[in-house]
C-alpha cells in the first residue's frame, strides 16, 4: 500500500504544483515629462529660486534618475516612459532633442513610446534625438515606409522584447492617430490603436512571448479600451491625457480621476491594470506584478511616488544641466519680463478708461483670457 501512495504522489505532485511558481517584477513608469528637467512648483510651473531648498518643489530629471537607479539596485525592474519628453520649457526651446536624448540615456529606460509632441519640430527636432538615444522607441500603429528617414532607423520599432530573470516580456507601443492633424508633414500613415496592438501581440505570442505590456500615448479613455479589447495584453501604461490616478488620500494638490491602478475586467474575468502617472515629472508610477509560469497575471499592487524634497537629486543629471544652464536662465528672465509687461499693458488704467460699460467688460475678459493662455502655453507645455 505504501508504494501506491508514493506512486500517486509522484504522479499528482507535478500536476498540483504546475503554474504555482511565480515571476515577480516591478514597473516604474512616467509620461508627459515635457522638458521639466528642473524641479517644478506644486502647480507644475517653474520652481521659484530658493523654493527647492525649502522643500517646496517636486520632480525634475535628477529626482527621476535617483528613483530609477535605486529601484534597479533592489531587484528585477522595468522603467518605461509613455512619451512627450519634448516641449514645454526653454530647455527644449534651446537644446531640442539633443539634450533630451542625453538626459534619457542617463535614465536608460527599457522602452519609450512616441508622443505627439516628439513631432513638434519636424525632423529638425526629432531625428537627432532618434539617432542619439540608446534604447528602443516603440510604436505599432504607424506606417513609415514613405518616410525613409524614420523607417530605416533600427531603434524605432513596433515592439521590443525585454528579458528579466530569464523571462521574456513584450513591450508594444502606440500613438494617438490624431497626431496626423498637427504634424508638419503628412507622409506618415496612422492606424487605429486596438487592431494594430492586437496584430503585434499575436506576432509576439507566436514567438513564445506570453507577458505583454502595451505602452502608449493616446490618453486614459483609449487606454481603458485597449485593456478591454486587446486580449493578449496584460498591462496597459499610458500618457497624453496627463491623468492623475491614485487610491486613497492624495499626497499633494492633484485630484484623482480614477484609482491606481484602474482595473478593467474582461468578459472572461481577466483583470487588466491600467496605469498613468500624471505629468511634468511630479510623480513616478510604481506597480509590482506577479505572473505564473503560464504568463497569467495573478497579482498586482502599487501606488504613484511623489517626487518631493525627500528624494535626492542624482549628481550626473545635475552636472549636465549646470553646464548648459546659463542660456536657459537668460531666456527665462526675458520671458518673465515680457509676461510682466504684457499683463501691465492689458490691465493698465489708461486702457480701461478708454472703454466704458459693456465694452470695458469685454476688455477685461479678453485680457484675462489672453494672459492665462500665455501663462499656460509657457508653463504647461500642452
Amino acid at each position: 500500500m505504501d508504494w501506491l501512495i508514493v506512486l500517486w504522489s509522484l504522479i499528482l505532485l507535478p500536476l498540483l504544483t504546475a503554474g504555482v511558481h511565480s515571476f515577480r517584477f516591478t514597473i516604474l513608469h512616467n509620461n508627459d515629462m515635457h522638458a521639466r528637467y528642473d524641479p517644478i512648483s506644486s502647480s507644475c510651473g517653474k520652481c521659484p529660486k530658493g523654493d527647492d531648498e525649502k522643500g517646496l518643489c517636486f520632480g525634475g530629471f535628477a529626482r527621476v534618475a535617483t528613483v530609477v537607479t535605486q529601484a534597479r539596485s533592489e531587484g528585477s525592474m522595468l522603467y518605461l516612459n509613455a512619451g512627450d519628453t519634448f516641449h514645454g520649457t526653454n530647455w527644449y526651446r534651446l537644446y531640442k532633442g539633443d539634450l533630451a536624448a542625453d538626459l534619457l540615456n542617463i535614465l536608460n529606460p527599457d522602452a519609450v513610446s512616441l508622443g505627439n509632441h516628439e513631432f513638434d519640430d519636424s525632423f529638425e527636432g526629432f531625428l537627432p534625438f532618434l539617432k542619439k538615444v540608446r534604447f528602443p522607441i516603440v510604436c505599432c500603429n504607424l506606417d513609415l515606409r514613405m518616410t525613409p528617414e524614420l523607417h530605416n532607423l533600427g531603434n524605432l520599432v513596433r515592439s521590443t522584447i525585454i528579458t528579466k530573470l530569464d523571462k521574456n516580456i513584450g513591450i508594444i507601443g502606440y500613438l494617438t492617430p490624431s497626431t496626423k492633424y498637427y504634424v508638419p508633414y503628412n507622409s506618415i500613415e496612422y492606424f487605429q490603436e486596438i487592431p494594430s496592438i492586437n496584430l503585434e501581440a499575436k506576432r509576439l505570442r507566436n514567438k513564445g512571448i506570453n507577458i505583454i505590456i502595451a505602452l502608449g500615448h493616446s490618453g486614459y479613455e483609449v487606454d481603458k479600451k485597449v485593456a478591454l479589447h486587446c486580449p493578449d495584453v496584460d498591462v496597459v501604461i499610458g500618457g497624453h491625457s496627463h491623468t492623475f490616478l491614485y487610491t486613497g488620500t492624495p499626497p499633494e494638490i492633484e485630484k484623482p480621476e480614477g484609482k491606481y491602478p484602474t482595473v478593467v475586467t474582461r468578459r472572461n474575468g481577466q483583470q487588466v491594470p491600467v496605469l498613468q502617472a500624471y505629468a511634468f515629472t511630479k510623480y513616478m508610477g510604481k506597480i509590482d506584478l506577479v505572473f505564473d509560469d503560464n504568463g497569467n497575471l495573478v497579482n498586482f499592487s502599487g501606488s504613484p511616488i511623489l517626487l518631493d524634497y525627500s528624494i535626492q537629486q542624482q549628481a550626473d543629471i545635475m552636472s549636465l544641466l549646470a553646464a548648459k544652464r546659463q542660456r536657459v536662465d537668460y531666456l527665462d528672465s526675458k520671458d518673465a519680463k515680457k509676461k510682466t509687461s504684457f499683463l501691465k499693458m492689458m490691465f493698465s488704467e489708461s486702457a480701461l478708461q478708454k472703454s466704458t460699460g459693456y465694452a470695458a467688460s469685454i476688455v477685461n475678459i479678453l485680457a484675462l483670457f489672453l494672459s492665462l493662455e500665455y501663462i499656460s502655453i509657457k508653463e504647461n507645455g500642452k
